[in-house]
C-alpha cells in the first residue's frame, strides 16, 4: 500500500513493496487518506510533499487484471484518480514526485499531478506521454521539460532534499 512519514518540514509518501504499485480502489483510497492527513496538519503550508515508491516501479498504472472481475471498477478508479489528482494539486505546499522506476499510464498521471518530477537516470521510463505510448528515459523527459531533474544512484537517498527534512 503506502506509508506517510514526516521528517521536519517534509512529508514523505511512499508506495511500499516491490510490486508494480498498480492503482486499484484500495491503493487510491490509501493515498487519498494520507493526502488528507497532510492537508489537516497545521504545518502543511510550510512543508513539502515528496511522493516516491519502493522497487522497480513508481506506478505501472491501473490494476487492469482486477477490472476484469468487476466491470464497474474502471469508472470507479477513474473517479478516485481524478479526485486524488485534484487533492494533490490543491495542497498548500510544493509537491515532488520522486520517480524511482517506471511510471506508466495512470501512474504517469499520478506523477504529473505533482509540481515537480525528479527521476532516476539509470532506471525507469515515463510511458504514454501525450497518448503516444512512447517510452522516455529520465534524460529524454528532462529534454522535453516533463522532468525537472534526473539523478543517478539507487534509493530515495540520492535526492538531496531528503537529507533531514529541513534542507540541510
Amino acid at each position: 500500500m503506502c506509508s506517510l512519514e514526516k521528517r521536519g518540514r517534509l512529508f514523505l509518501l511512499r508506495l511500499t513493496g516491490d510490486g508494480e504499485h498498480r492503482l486499484n480502489p484500495t491503493l487510491l483510497e490509501s493515498i487519498s487518506s494520507n493526502i488528507n492527513r497532510i492537508r489537516s496538519d497545521p504545518s502543511s503550508s510550510r512543508s513539502v510533499l515528496i511522493t516516491t515508491a519502493d522497487g522497480k516501479f513508481f506506478s505501472n498504472g491501473y490494476d487492469l487484471a482486477l477490472t476484469e472481475s468487476d466491470p464497474s471498477l474502471p469508472s470507479l478508479m477513474d473517479a478516485k484518480l481524478r479526485s486524488l489528482v485534484a487533492d494533490i494539486i490543491s495542497l498548500p505546499m510544493p509537491t515532488i514526485a520522486a520517480v524511482t522506476g517506471h511510471a506508466s499510464a495512470a501512474g504517469f498521471i499520478l506523477a504529473m499531478s505533482h509540481d515537480y518530477i525528479l527521476m532516476r537516470r539509470d532506471r525507469g521510463f515515463l510511458r504514454d506521454v501525450m497518448l503516444t505510448a512512447a517510452k522516455l528515459t529520465a534524460d529524454q523527459g528532462l529534454e522535453m521539460g516533463i522532468v525537472e531533474s534526473a539523478h543517478g544512484g539507487s534509493g530515495v537517498g540520492y535526492f538531496n532534499c531528503l537529507r533531514d527534512g529541513n534542507g540541510n
